[in-house]
């Protein structure tokens, strides 16, 4: 019966094989739950196939580096297990072991194989995009001036061909290492041979023999075997060095960045030496393995020589050329690789594309010129963001779970006017829920978005100098230009909580008086949660088991997660570089995120970098972002940007063409405040195209400094509605005045253009150096010195308030210069900021007013503001002859009447921004006066 029958295995037996197959369960249970609800975010926003080439590009690379590897080191283990000559001398001292046995070695080799084709191809799936970018590579058209590559190599490929070279050299190295032990313990790679040495004793001792030994391979095969492993390294090396030459053209040895003339004429010289003697002592190493008799001296020597030559070539030889030669000649020396960075960080940064043109400055500010420009003085920009933020939440919030994070500068067409507009979006910030009120189903169920927008025109204050609002309320209230069909925003800066729509729990929609309103999402947005599955693995990847419990979810509920749009667009597109400032604007009816991204790269040749190491950048893509859906759509605007180009082979249905973007979304495209710091920190110093004046860096400039909250800060770029010198229509641009180095005067100014029919174009416009123009600091101090102003705001800026001065702003008005400052008023418990004055200047002469007309009235008369003409003293000398246009001997009471008429037409003026006829009744005005004072 023992024989029929076997025993079933005992518990003790597949316990533990059950044990441990759970226990792998439960570990791939969350990565499992979470690639599957990746997946469906992908399907809900359209991007699947972005998802799945994220994936197939990861195996590519991976599988692309394993069978290399695999092929190689399964070879390589293989060909150890050959036969081993037995030593024939019979009086060895050493016996040799024995081999493996060829079967043993075969599994052996397969499975080390394995493992380290698995290893590498899992290393290598990080390099996913290296490889795509390899594969898609677009050329730039323009290539490097030292070896004639076109950029396209530098930055698409040449960096993937870096870490082939790595990960070969290494796995080259690793192997022959291994292969060598294995000759070593198996006795295949030295024998002993013995040697009679003959000792002599003292005295008259007879001689003693000793045996000595002459280790050498005891295999021809293992010699060649290893020989040729040693030969592959130095050709592999003598590669390196070749890309060690093309590493030369971002040297940071020279003048400026990229290769030097030390470089050029000592580094490159000595690898191409370098190289040659590599691939010789490749040569060397296998003519040598072929001889019979084995020696290792030739190979010593070569790595001798290879050692000395590379401290010669690498170090010594062109530090003697730096030292001896382009020390005393530098400029000469120099001026050639000067031009090349010159020439390749202007292009990088695309400098070379902006308009210089030159600004004819007259200094005095006169009537006719504010007459002139009244666009530009319209839009002039009172409000700053900071005190701005503090009121709209003073004022707008509503609630304590509201909040404005940030306010955007815009402009809309209302009213048939082109208007400056600052505005903030209203979101849901659910941690400002009162303690009590923190429940899973207050965060996550029921106070699920944020509701509309605040917005008010840059240049009106009101009466009680707060901002006059132009968007204001829950639910909006506004112009209908600026209407909002959907003001609920599920998707914004603040929105870090996932969130569940469309459940049996009502979901607040916004407060209305005592009580509430309610709605549902109605989306085309949101991953249903229709069955169990579903439900499970979103409660595994928010860590939850209410997801699953909950009876107020139903099949038709919706899951709202990666709401905040930095992180929602940085998941579909991780390898772009997105902008700090994302902004929200009105798009036909709807609330629209518009969000800058940037394809940069830290491999142009030549090019300098930026303090983040980057030294090409092009805004190519702008990412719209719906703040009701999420829907996310990625334009490409710059087509000829050899990176977006390849981005979007890479991923053909990731980007979509600039021309397809809507209308109401083109018109509020901002050229972003980012890459404008980086471009205009670049053209300080690269607006000079002379190389010996580059050298000498004698015209180098900076951002300029101003007082701000008591404390000084570098000037920001600033949005302003202006008509640009030498132009008529008026333009929306992005604003930036220079310094020189070291000083506050200002000697340029730049402006980048944000309307559709010259979006992108950048122009600086150059102040003579024959003349001085006071830059923002020199107008602060200016400020300061103004005994009325000083006192003014020392007077306020006692216990219990605060003053707060706004940005110094500039504008360009005719061949002049209008410096305008706001100041603001707070009390210290209430932070409700109030625009109290404004100072207007023109360089020589400083006004204060209420607002911004009181102001340039004041400077229009030539009077400060508020301040009545000064009337005559007493005994003043009669008979003085009236002023032209005032007719001679009219009563005191007539000259009244007409200094009425002239007042009012003076206020008429005003109200119209007619600053010329507002001048002219003013002088008028002043003569009457004198005139009825009898000094005239």
């Amino acid at each position: 019966m023992s024989g029929r029958f076997r025993r079933a295995p005992s518990p003790s037996t597949w316990f533990p094989v059950v044990a441990a197959v759970a226990v792998l369960l439960l570990a791939l249970i969350p990565t499992v739950a979470t690639f599957a609800t990746e997946r469906l975010w992908y399907i809900d926003l359209g991007y699947l196939g972005v998802f799945w080439k994220r994936i197939e590009a990861r195996l590519i690379a991976a599988v692309a580096a394993a069978i290399p590897v695999f092929v190689f080191v399964l070879a390589n283990l293989l060909a150890t297990r050959g036969p081993v000559r037995r030593q024939e001398h019979s009086d060895d001292i050493i016996d040799l072991h024995k081999r493996p046995g060829r079967h043993s070695l075969s599994r052996f080799a397969l499975a080390v194989g394995a493992i380290t084709a698995v290893l590498t191809g899992f290393a290598a799936s990080a390099a996913w995009m290296e490889v795509q970018q390899f594969i898609h590579a677009t050329p730039f058209g323009v290539s490097d001036p030292i070896f004639g590559r076109d950029v396209g190599f530098y930055v698409f490929q040449l960096p993937l061909i870096r870490v082939v070279y790595s990960a070969g050299m290494a796995m080259i190295v690793l192997v022959a290492l291994g292969v060598g032990f294995i000759y070593l313990a198996s006795g295949a790679l030295v024998r002993a041979r013995p040697q009679a040495q003959v000792v002599f004793g003292s005295g008259f001792e007879r001689p003693r023999h000793r045996l000595g030994f002459s280790l050498e391979p005891a295999d021809p095969g293992a010699k060649l075997h290893i020989s040729i492993l040693v030969a592959l390294g130095f050709l592999w090396r003598a590669f390196g060095y070749v890309l060690s030459m093309y590493g030369l053209v971002y040297s940071p040895r020279g003048v400026v960045f990229g290769a030097s003339y030390a470089d050029v004429h000592g580094t490159l010289p000595g690898l191409r030496v370098m190289a040659a003697l590599a691939v010789i002592a490749a040569a060397l190493v296998v003519v040598t393995a072929a001889r019979r008799r084995f020696s290792y001296r030739p190979l010593v020597a070569v790595l001798a020589v290879m050692a000395v030559g590379s401290l010669i070539a690498g170090e010594v030889y062109p530090g003697l050329v730096q030292k001896l030669y382009v020390e005393p000649n530098e400029l000469a020396a120099e001026s050639r690789f000067i031009q090349y960075n010159l020439d390749s960080t202007r292009r990088a940064y695309a400098l070379d594309r902006i308009e210089e043109r030159e600004f004819p400055l007259a200094n005095v500010l006169r009537p006719e010129d504010l007459a002139a420009n009244q666009t530009t003085v319209q839009n002039v920009r009172l409000w700053d963001w900071e005190p701005l933020l503090d009121t709209y939440g003073q004022l707008q919030e509503m609630r304590l779970y509201y909040k404005f994070s940030d306010v955007d500068i815009d402009r809309y067409l209302v009213g048939g006017r082109y208007r400056q507009v600052m505005i903030a979006a209203r979101e849901m910030d659910v941690d400002r829920l009162p303690t009590q009120a923190q429940t899973w189903i207050n965060r996550h169920l029921k106070y699920t978005h944020g509701y509309g927008v605040v917005a008010s025109p840059v240049n009106e204050v009101g009466s009680d100098g707060f901002p006059v609002l132009m968007v204001r309320d829950i639910p909006p209230k506004g112009p209908a230009e600026l209407g909002i069909d959907r003001p609920e925003i599920y998707f914004g800066e603040r929105t870090r909580d996932y969130v569940i729509v469309n459940t049996r729990t009502e979901e607040f929609d916004y407060p209305l008086g005592d009580e509430n309103a309610y709605t549902r999402y109605q989306g085309r947005t949101g991953i249903e949660l229709s069955s169990f599955l579903r439900k499970a693995a979103f409660a595994v990847r928010f860590g939850t088991v209410k997801v699953l419990l909950s009876a107020d979810i139903t099949r038709e509920s919706k899951v709202l997660f990666a709401r905040q749009i930095g992180e929602r667009v940085r998941r579909l597109a991780p390898f772009l570089r997105y902008d700090r400032d994302p902004y929200i604007i009105i798009a036909d009816g709807r609330l629209m995120w518009v969000q800058d991204a940037y394809t940069v790269s830290s491999a142009y040749p030549f090019s300098e970098r930026d303090s983040s190491g980057v030294n090409y950048i092009r805004n190519s893509v702008k990412v719209v972002i719906d703040a009701y859906t999420g829907e996310v759509t990625f334009y490409v605007i710059d087509p000829e940007d050899p990176l977006a180009a390849t981005y979007s082979a890479i991923f053909p249905g990731l980007f979509t063409p600039g021309t397809e973007m809507p209308d109401a979304v083109r018109a509020h495209l901002r050229y972003p405040e980012d890459l404008f710091v980086v471009q205009a920190r670049m053209f300080s110093l690269y607006h000079m195209k002379n190389p010996s004046v580059f050298y000498n860096k004698e015209d180098h400039w900076n951002f300029p400094r101003e007082v701000y909250k008591g404390a000084q800060q570098p000037v920001s770029p600033y949005y302003v509605n202006m008509v640009l010198p030498g132009e008529e229509d008026l333009s929306f641009v992005l604003f930036m005045p220079f310094t020189p180095a070291r000083k506050d005067n200002m000697v340029a100014w730049m402006a980048a253009k944000c309307d559709e029919a010259d979006y992108g174009k950048m122009v600086v416009y150059k102040f003579s150096k024959q003349r001085i123009v006071y830059g923002p600091m020199q107008l602060e101090a200016q400020i300061d010195q103004d005994s009325e102003i000083s006192k003014l705001l020392s007077l306020w800026n006692q216990q219990g308030s605060r003053v707060i001065r706004g940005n110094l702003l500039v504008y360009p008005i005719g061949q002049s210069l209008l410096y305008v400052e706001s100041i603001f008023l707070a009390a210290e418990r209430s932070q409700l900021p109030q625009l109290k004055r404004v100072i207007v200047s023109d360089g020589t002469r400083m006004y204060m007013g209420d607002d911004l007309s009181s102001a340039l009235a004041a400077m229009a008369g030539g009077q400060r503001a508020g301040l009545a003409a000064t009337p005559a003293p007493a005994g003043a000398a009669p008979g003085t002859p009236p002023a032209p246009g005032i007719p001679a001997g009219e009563s005191p009471e007539e000259l009244a009447r007409r200094a009425l008429s002239l007042y009012e037409r003076a206020r008429e003026r005003l109200r119209e921004a007619d600053w010329a006829g507002f001048g002219q009744a003013h002088e008028e005005l002043e003569m009457v006066l004198r005139r009825l004072a009898g000094r005239e």
